[in-house]
């Protein structure tokens, strides 16, 4: 499905974070690999806090958001040592939910599946690959992987080190490092069968959290996915990580979740010209959610307030009359 793709692809981008953090002492190196090519890997190492600092982060927890077409979804990014991986993103339709637990890779789409399902074998293979939790280079040969620097690539004037990754699966990964910085600044795809992913990943707004450097923009051929928190060495339950059994055993919607689908939707059928009005939302007797959408008057340009009056005559006595009838 493609919300599934795009939950995939979103995964990939932020495995560059720990992209190198691959040896146990900063002394080891890859031997076939050549000098300046070691050199370049320590570089960026170095560039993203060393490898005492990245080797120290045990978990992380990324809140973001997925803006579509001018649209913007929350997403919420779970990582774990050693392999433990769990994102999770509200379309307008629903959430999405993947996850890993060190054994099985699966999804959820709430709005189309009654049940979790387990990823096809291709996409749990690049799923659970990045959920290596930067360790992606640990005994690399044994892994099947290869390093290779490839040349210089032009990004909008500017020079960047490119370097090709092979694994033993026959998935083929391209790392762009800036000449100046060497920060991680661009990532592409192709498959075993050469054929491209269609996914390109360019890298900025580079910022610290306790000495680690993160990308804090990524635009995912053509969308992006801007960070707006990183919380580090967190507790997390390993529960999340495992496919629920039953639809009972999914977490379900908080009331801030619910909102968000809620005004997601509202704008997305405002956009449409298929609804205008005032919506209030409420919980336990309190007002939760209250917001305008659309045009009160479009002669004159004037839009809904959640204080506008409407012209619906006898109509709310409909309303009135269910609502009374729900309480009998």
């Amino acid at each position: 499905m493609k919300n599934k793709t795009k939950v995939i692809s979103i995964i990939l981008s932020f495995s560059v974070f720990f992209m190198f953090v691959s040896c146990q002492h900063k002394e080891e190196k890859w031997e076939e690999n050549t000098d300046e090519l070691n050199e370049l890997i320590e570089k960026n190492i170095n560039a993203r806090g060393g490898y005492e600092k990245l080797r120290a982060v045990k978990s992380l927890k990324i809140t973001a958001k997925y803006v579509q077409r001018g649209r913007e979804m929350p997403l919420i990014l779970t990582i774990k040592r050693p392999n433990f991986i769990h994102a999770k993103i509200l379309f307008p339709s629903g959430p999405l939910i993947c996850g890993y637990d060190g054994k099985t890779a699966w999804w959820f789409d709430r709005a189309r599946l009654s049940e979790p399902q387990t990823l096809t074998a291709e996409e749990a293979l690049i799923f659970t690959r990045y959920a290596d939790f930067g360790d992606l280079f640990v005994n690399y040969e044994q892994k099947g992987q290869k390093i290779e620097l490839i040349g210089i690539e032009d990004m909008d004037g500017q020079k960047a080190h490119k370097l090709k990754i092979s694994s033993q699966n026959g998935i083929i990964r391209y790392v762009c490092l800036d000449a100046k910085n060497f920060h991680d600044v661009k990532e592409s795809y192709k498959s075993k069968n050469k054929k491209e992913f269609g996914l390109e990943v360019i890298f900025k707004d580079f910022r610290a959290i306790d000495g680690v450097m993160f990308p804090f923009y990524h635009n995912i051929t053509g969308e992006q996915t801007i960070i707006e928190r990183i919380e580090m060495n967190i507790d997390i339950d390993d529960s999340i990580f495992k496919i629920p059994q039953k639809t009972s055993q999914t977490d379900q919607l908080s009331a801030s979740e619910f909102v968000q689908q809620l005004d997601a939707y509202l704008e997305t059928n405002t956009e449409k010209d298929i609804f205008s009005g005032v919506v209030l939302v409420a919980h336990k007797g309190k007002p939760i959610f209250k917001k305008a959408y659309g045009m009160a008057d479009k002669e004159r340009n004037i839009s809904n307030q959640v204080n506008t009056k409407f012209c619906i005559g006898s109509m709310n006595k409909m309303f009135t009359a269910v609502t009374i009838a729900q309480l009998v």
